[in-house]
């Protein structure tokens, strides 16, 4: 394979077929740069020379789908009709305008005589004068003929509109609906497009679906770890989160800006939003996690929470917040100004480092507080189960806590302490931003973004995963009809010459454009909760059907203790009663049928 022509030769060609031999650099430089400079030094050139005898045009013709094409055939036939059409040089289309310009370039290319002829059959196609006449008669008819038509070869005007067009413009009309030119049921072409759509579709949907999928796993895979208690000991949570925690302020300290970027390349201590959430974001996500598994196990072992090991990861935490990213950033900021090494500066400095001393220690301290009240006044039971409250009296229903403790804690731990960081990083830059620059706020301000972002992102997937598929398996015919009624409706609306598509529209709409907008605002977000609900129970599913059967039990077993025998009672699906069961291999089986005390 050839490779492609450089950008100055196709340049120098075409130069030279339209106006012929074209100079050199004057300085003999051979090289690309100089010979794309000369010609277009020598193209700029020829179009400032107003005496020049073949000034150069063009035809350009604007997006819009087929409806900017069916527009510019109107203007195509109109410029050949006014024998204007052969003389443009250029043709430049974008979007829509393309697929009228492909045809017409096509068309003079196949033409055995080129524009002029296609100018000729477009002239035929003209009927705003009526009558078969050649060119030659029309002086007769007192027509006013420029020179220039007088030349051209004598063709015929159609006598009426009912003149067949010619072959290429009939073409062009008949495959205007080009995706599927002839409608109906025994069409090839409807068929094609709904194989098209339909093979898109899931081609879309086998790239979409496990990325959601892994997505919503994340309170599955936080849930997974309250429940290892047997394999990773109580005090290892707090170091861990600890050193997470010191790893994601230490990249701050690392990259917080000292001096204001002057764009270009980046330096060592520049990073781009990617690797902020990756060595920043994520860490602070993995320690927050850490921690709220910590304190579900103190609920367990309270001693956990007042033991040595405790008490110096959070120590070892506070160092992290503090005097590591302390310490990198102000390194870097001194080393950054070494040139400027005056009275003036240290000065600065001083009272620089003391308020962002004090805002420190009050944002840390804040930190600590917050904590403190999520975990005592928030989570304070956070593997509370919800009792099954069907099977009491309802004047016995006062005496329970009917609230999901455990649910929300799964949802909703991880990010509200992820917002306690984004509360202490806001307590510091609005203490200490008066002695801050410019830039560090605005840095500071795109952290916080972050923070927040993964936030909000972390509690509506969690709660979308965690109480989705009780609302789908609860209430499955109306939950269905209103995903699947939302679904239908967004298409119709996205299909709906009604539904605005940009803001100007939206103001030219009226009401009935503002209600299409408004009601499909609302129906989307409603349809893709719905989505990924059903994909969360879709997982769910799938991970109960293939979950390994313990060892030496058939799933015949299992589906014989589904049903329950003379004298035992039932293992009910989420009852608070304890299981009938008694030998550990009936227990793992009673796992396979949701029994919530066996679980």
């Amino acid at each position: 394979m050839s490779s492609p022509k450089p950008l100055h030769e196709v340049l120098e060609e075409e130069y030279v077929s339209m106006y012929g031999p074209l100079e050199p650099p004057a300085d003999g430089d051979n090289s690309e740069q100089a010979r794309l400079a000369n010609v277009y030094s020598a193209i700029h050139k020829r179009a400032a020379d107003k005496k020049d005898p073949h000034p150069r045009t063009a035809l350009c013709i604007s997006g819009g789908g087929i409806r900017s094409a069916t527009f510019a055939l109107g203007v195509i036939q109109g410029l050949a009709s006014a024998n204007v059409l052969k003389k443009f040089d250029y043709l430049s289309t974008v979007s829509g305008g393309g697929y009228i310009g492909s045809w017409l370039s096509s068309w003079i290319r196949r033409h055995p005589d080129g524009v002029a002829g296609v100018q000729c059959d477009l002239q035929q196609t003209d009927t705003a004068i009526t009558g078969r006449r050649p060119y030659a008669d029309s002086a007769k008819k007192n027509m006013v003929l420029r020179d220039e038509d007088k030349k051209v070869t004598p063709r015929e005007i159609p006598a009426d509109k009912l003149d067949p067009e010619p072959a290429p413009v009939r073409h062009l009309r008949e495959y205007s609906n080009y995706l599927s030119p002839k409608l109906g049921l025994l069409s090839g072409d409807s068929w094609t497009m709904a194989s098209l759509y339909i093979r898109n579709l899931l081609l879309n949907l086998l790239v979409l679906v496990p990325l959601l999928a892994l997505a919503l796993a994340v309170p599955r895979v936080f849930s997974w770890g309250l429940d290892q208690r047997h394999r990773m000991p109580d005090l290892s949570w707090p170091w861990i989160a600890a050193g997470l925690t010191m790893l994601g302020f230490a990249y701050i300290g690392w990259t917080r800006p000292v001096e204001q970027s002057r764009g270009g390349k980046k330096g060592l201590f520049q990073t781009s939003d990617g690797w902020f959430m990756l060595l920043c974001v994520v860490p602070l996500t993995l320690a927050s996690a850490a921690l709220a598994i910590f304190w579900a196990r103190v609920q367990e072992a309270p001693a956990a929470l007042k033991s040595p090991d405790a008490r110096n990861a959070a120590i070892l935490a506070v160092i992290g917040m503090t005097v590591v990213p302390f310490v990198l950033y102000y390194t870097r900021y001194i080393l950054a100004r070494r040139s400027t090494f005056r009275a003036e500066f240290w000065r600065q400095l001083f009272w620089k480092v003391v308020a962002e001393f004090g805002a420190v220690a009050a944002a840390v301290a804040t930190t600590a507080a917050l904590l403190y009240l999520l975990a005592e006044k928030v989570f304070y039971e956070p593997l509370r189960t919800t009792p099954d409250l069907a099977r009491k009296l309802p004047i016995e229903r006062f005496d329970f806590v009917s609230s999901p403790q455990a649910q929300l804690f799964v949802c909703f731990a991880v990010p509200v302490i992820l917002l306690v960081f984004f509360a202490q990083a806001s307590i510091f830059v609005g203490l200490s931003g008066r002695k801050n620059e410019d830039y560090d706020r605005e840095w500071w301000g795109r952290a916080g973004a972050w923070l927040l972002f993964f936030s909000v992102a972390i509690g509506l997937v969690s709660f979308i995963a965690v109480f989705g598929p009780v609302a789908l398996y609860n209430a499955p015919v109306i939950l269905a009809s209103i995903g699947g009624g939302a679904g239908v409706a967004a298409a119709v609306l996205g299909f709906s010459d009604k539904t605005p598509a940009n803001q100007k529209q939206k103001e030219k709409g009226g009401s009935v454009a503002a209600a299409g907008n408004f009601a499909s605002m609302l129906i989307v977000p409603l349809f893709v909760v719905f989505l990924l609900a059903a994909i969360s129970l879709g997982s769910t599913w799938l991970t109960q059907e293939f979950r390994d059967l313990p060892k030496g039990v058939t799933e015949a077993q299992v589906e014989a203790q589904k049903r329950p025998t003379r004298g035992t009672p039932p293992c009910r699906p989420n009852s608070p009663a304890p299981c009938p069961t008694s030998k550990p291999e009936e227990r793992l089986m009673s796992r396979r049928t949701n029994c919530r005390p066996c679980r």
